[in-house]
């Protein structure tokens, strides 16, 4: 299980962001950083999926089209979502080794996706999508409390 982190940087400097000037609109936005926990995977043991040898090495490319009801419906966020379905995709990139794909006795394949996976599982999981509900629920398009909750 990996936790996905995605950290938005100042350009110039590299330093987290905490929010950002918007030069149309003039506002200071806060910055809503990425705190995912996907699914745990399990192949089928005849998957199919595009693969490049690289030495010893073969990387399995999965390309996940998604398109699921929206978690953030336009009836309840108009000002944060542009369509009651949610679109998008996820494109992955898995290193093993090719001698461990090859051998039979080799039940479970270790591979490499990123380079921090966490020690033990964490519930409920964490995704953008509560994250950004969580803060959306109690703010206004305006920055002020919202009336309708």
């Amino acid at each position: 299980m990996d936790l996905v982190r995605t950290f938005y940087l100042d350009p110039v400097s590299r330093e987290i962001l905490s929010g950002w000037d918007n030069r149309y609109s003039s506002e200071h936005v806060e910055v809503l950083h990425v705190w995912n926990d996907p699914v745990n995977q399990r192949w089928p043991a005849k998957l199919t999926a595009p693969t490049t040898r690289i030495g010893d090495d073969v990387v399995i490319n999965t390309d996940v089209l998604l398109a699921y009801p929206s978690p953030l419906p336009p009836s309840e966020f108009p000002a944060s979502s542009g369509d009651a379905t949610y679109r998008a995709m996820e494109l992955f990139q898995f290193f093993a080794r090719a001698a461990d794909l090859d051998d039979p006795a080799v039940g479970n394949v270790p591979c490499t996706l990123y380079a921090y996976a966490p020690e033990k599982w964490s519930a409920p999981n964490e995704t953008s999508w509560t994250s950004f509900k969580r803060h959306a629920i109690h703010r206004s398009d305006d920055g002020g409390p919202r009336s309708d909750t």
